[in-house]
């Protein structure tokens, strides 16, 4: 898929060679070569959205969405939680061999390992009882301290309510839904509502990484017309693009920016970075925990 194949219209551009809803029934479209020499790079500062072939949307890309001093803050506030809870490499945060020791990048004085602590998640094999508080969160009273510390800090806080309002803004219809899940979750399992009244964010499910170059993969556990948000903060000064083989595009994701991509479908990952500490947080929202709050999840015809 070469650039001349990708059609402009201000601020989005359409892939007419994607089908979203082909590729999430039926598969089959090509992962293109990164180095191939026809990759559609989005390395500009400015807002832009991706489309299918049938105009729908299937990434946003903000860059600069933290400004300095909000992004110093969410770094030192990651790198505060991290040396709390002493984190390490393991498979606590992801499974598909992403926590796979060689992904990670070891530099002296910088932090590598991620921990996934999420308000409510099924164990795996166990979608028929009540999604609850990650491991994570729960393993001691250090790791709770400090998780929940993360989750309550001001600058927390305030990051949770502009994701909200962006993935309002993209999407309305899953942004409801969202809040739907939420209200059952928070009537129903007073271990997560408690989690949840000192957090805003909407998505159940967090990330956080560090110098982790996170392989080829896609969330599959996630809803499948469904978001997330990936936001990447530290130190680092070049490089750590997102690629996305399906459509051989690759986003600039240095500390500050964000991209919000439907990751069940799109298959990405995290390219070679330069220059420091390099720092992810991903939200996303699983399909499981939909289908406990019984909320119906947003069909492929209902988008515009």
């Amino acid at each position: 898929m070469g650039k001349d194949n990708v059609k402009k219209q201000n601020e989005i551009q359409i892939f007419p060679d994607f089908d979203f809803a082909r590729a999430l029934n039926h598969g089959g479209f090509p992962l293109h070569n990164r180095d191939a020499g026809n990759t559609i790079i989005w390395d500009e500062k400015k807002s832009r959205f991706a489309k299918d072939a049938k105009g729908f949307k299937i990434v946003a890309h903000f860059p600069g969405f933290l400004r300095e001093q909000n992004l110093d803050d969410f770094t030192k506030l990651c790198l505060d939680t991290g040396e709390k809870i002493k984190i390490s490499i393991g498979s606590g945060a992801d499974k598909k061999g992403r926590d796979d020791p060689s992904s990670y990048i070891h530099n002296v004085g910088e932090t590598a390992g991620a921990v996934g602590f999420s308000h409510c998640q099924h164990a795996i094999g166990h979608t028929h009882e009540k999604p609850l508080p990650s491991r994570s969160i729960l393993s001691s009273c250090r790791d709770y301290d400090a998780l929940l510390g993360f989750m309550s800090a001001p600058q927390s806080k305030i990051l949770s309510q502009r994701l909200n309002g962006i993935l309002q803004e993209i999407d309305p219809e899953f942004f409801g839904g969202l809040q739907a899940v939420r209200s059952f979750i928070d009537r129903n399992i007073a271990s997560v509502a408690s989690l949840a009244a000192n957090d805003p964010i909407l998505m159940e499910g967090r990330s956080l990484i560090f110098n982790r170059q996170t392989p080829l993969h896609n969330d599959s556990l996630d809803c499948p017309t469904g978001w997330q948000f990936i936001i990447a903060a530290g130190h680092f000064t070049s490089g750590g693009s997102l690629y996305i083989p399906h459509l051989d595009l690759s986003l600039r994701l240095l500390p500050g920016d964000l991209v919000a991509l439907r990751g069940r479908v799109l298959s990405h990952e995290i390219e070679p970075w330069s220059g420091g500490q390099r720092i992810s947080m991903v939200n996303f929202t699983h399909e499981s925990v939909w289908k406990y709050a019984k909320v119906p999840m947003p069909h492929l015809f209902s988008f515009k």
